[in-house]
Parts: structure tokens; C-alpha cells; sequence
């Protein structure tokens, strides 16, 4: 799966994370699947490498996303709205 969204999107790096990106044998796998998998065009400019985000990437994104949506300036607005009414 991965293989055909590099093929499709061409993207210009590839970034790993979670616990299986620490084990350097997954990293080489993903790797060589996709150099053999991929287009040659597709993979002449990717650069595969781990997330400095590291095993908590995931929760880091939820509080990202909460924190947006709580600081979103219309969200704010309405509440001021009602509180007001």
C-alpha cells in the first residue's frame, strides 16, 4: 500500500515514527520494499528517515488538534455569544 502512494503522490521524504521505527531491520525493510516495489522516478529523490516525534507522535497530534479546535477564534466567538446572551 505504501509503495502505490509514493507511486501516485511522488512525495520527497518519507517519515517513519511509532515504536517499529525504532528497530533500524523495519527501517531496512520499508526500505528495500520500496526501491524494489516503487517506480525508479518515484524513489530517485525520496528520502526515507525515522520521526523526530518519536513514540508519541500520536498523542502529540490529538493535543495539537484539541488545542486548535479549543483556541479556534470563531469556536471562541460563539462562546462569547452565548455567555453574553
Amino acid at each position: 500500500m505504501l509503495a502505490t502512494i509514493i507511486n501516485f503522490f511522488n512525495p520527497q521524504a518519507l517519515a517513519l515514527g511509532g515504536r517499529l521505527a525504532t528497530a533500524d531491520a523495519f527501517v531496512a525493510g520499508v526500505r528495500q520494499a520500496l526501491f524494489t516495489l516503487c517506480l525508479p522516478m518515484s524513489t530517485d529523490a525520496l528520502e526515507i528517515g525515522v520521526s523526530r516525534a518519536g513514540a508519541l507522535a500520536g498523542a502529540r497530534g490529538v493535543a495539537w488538534e484539541l488545542l486548535e479546535r479549543m483556541l479556534d477564534p470563531a469556536r471562541i466567538d460563539e462562546e462569547l455569544r452565548t455567555a453574553a446572551a
